[in-house]
């Protein structure tokens, strides 16, 4: 058993660990042109670091996590099965990432054909064709019961539109045909807004309480937590971001990423072979150089990993 004074020894090595780790993380948020928010838990000693933590950030694609978390909810409930089968419309198609917005309306696909998607490649429309089915007041109630109250998200139709200045169109219009004709106008011409940061956002704290819950499988169901963290190991975004510095071969990432004007976010639960789990969300906006965010998400990650690996 130890004693009180290697107990207080122990703690204090703990602090200035975490201490340095701080101020190195610190120094790369504080290097870029934008703001870079940080959550980080070590799950073995439940350590926590946050830089800008309780500040919202604009969620981007990473809104896809609360979107098939509220999706396994509704699974569990057997109020949906994965089986079922939803048409895809000319309207249903979306701008932006994926691959369904190429084909041709009336295609037919399961709902988990959607959601592999949604969490693989990203695909906009197989997430608003989810969010349709689920209801975003519904997927917006889900995060507010599981303690998460400052996130609010919306979809990639309204995103898009929005950063297109297209906001003031009638929902019915807003077809990936008008958001082609209207994103050709010069730039330097066409409506300009900002990100509204009340709405589509989260915050770094809240989205690691969000990733916790899916490790210790109390987002949803054992099972389907489980299946959630699969779909994130297969991830094909992002690649410049948490995983890059990190060794391949020893270490699994279950991640997600989003990308809009101003903005490059990663999340993820990170098993190494050698070291315990832990849990890294960083979220980025207003960059002037998305390449800058993306290389300062990567040095967080490899910064991180480095020390829990000595």
């Amino acid at each position: 058993m130890l004693t009180y004074k290697q107990i207080f020894s122990y703690t204090i090595i703990i602090n200035s660990i975490k201490m340095s780790l701080i101020e190195k993380l610190e120094k790369i948020s504080n290097n870029i042109q934008g703001i870079l928010g940080i959550s980080l838990k070590y799950l073995e000693t439940g350590e926590e670091i946050f830089i800008n933590g309780d500040v919202l950030f604009p969620f981007a694609s990473i809104f896809k996590v609360p979107v098939i978390v509220t999706l396994y909810n509704r699974v569990d409930d057997g109020k949906i099965g994965l089986e079922e089968k939803v048409p895809m419309t000319a309207f249903s198609r979306v701008p932006g990432s994926g691959v369904l917005r190429e084909l041709t309306p009336g295609l037919v696909l399961s709902i988990r054909d959607y959601r592999s998607l949604m969490m693989m490649i990203s695909d906009n429309t197989a997430t608003d064709i989810i969010v349709q089915l689920l209801g975003k007041n519904k997927i917006n109630l889900n995060m507010k019961q599981l303690g998460l109250e400052k996130t609010n998200i919306t979809t990639c139709r309204e995103i898009l539109f929005e950063l297109g200045g297209l906001l003031d169109l009638p929902y019915e219009d807003r077809t990936i045909e008008r958001y082609k004709s209207e994103m050709s106008v010069p730039a330097s011409i066409r409506p300009r807004s900002e990100v509204d940061e009340t709405r589509g956002v989260t915050t770094p704290k809240e989205m690691l309480t969000l990733l916790e819950k899916i490790y210790n499988g109390e987002a949803a169901s054992r099972n389907s937590c489980d299946e959630i963290i699969e779909l994130m190991k297969l991830c094909q975004t992002g690649g410049n971001r948490i995983p890059k510095h990190l060794p391949r071969e020893l270490v699994k990432i279950a991640h997600k990423t989003g990308s809009i004007r101003g903005v490059v976010n990663d999340t993820a639960i990170i098993y190494p072979k050698n070291f315990k789990p832990y849990i890294l969300c960083c979220f980025t906006k207003h960059l002037k150089d998305s390449n800058e965010g993306e290389e300062a998400i990567a040095e967080v990650s490899k910064t991180v990993y480095e020390y829990y690996s000595k």
